[in-house]
């Protein structure tokens, strides 16, 4: 798990995609209809954000598929987030977590 100091900034990626060929592993980028991040901050506060509706997700240069958000770790402990796609025909997604620790100096 990765360790982060108190304060700073940190940014969530996601490139959704789907399989379009299982033989050859072929995958084909997209845009979900409303991209979903949740996050979970170590007091167990949840948050949710989707695009377009909050301002905080954004879509890069309209890059097809890709996502970010940029949020502020301000408590110390296990952050969990989730990226979500709602549509049952392309359930994409991704999911990861980290350790915020004080400052070593």
């Amino acid at each position: 798990m990765d360790l982060h100091t108190l304060g700073g900034t940190h940014t969530a990626l996601i490139t959704y995609r789907y399989l379009t060929d299982a033989f050859t592993e072929t995958y084909v980028a997209y845009d979900p209809t409303t991209p979903t991040f949740i996050l979970r901050k170590p007091d167990g506060a949840t948050a949710t954000y989707t695009y377009p509706t909050n301002a905080q997700v954004t879509h890069p240069a309209a890059i097809v598929g890709r996502y970010q958000i940029i949020f502020i770790r301000d408590q110390l402990g296990i952050w969990e987030w989730e990226w979500k796609d709602p549509d049952p025909i392309h359930p994409g997604g991704a999911y990861g977590a980290f350790r915020v620790g004080p400052p070593l100096f």
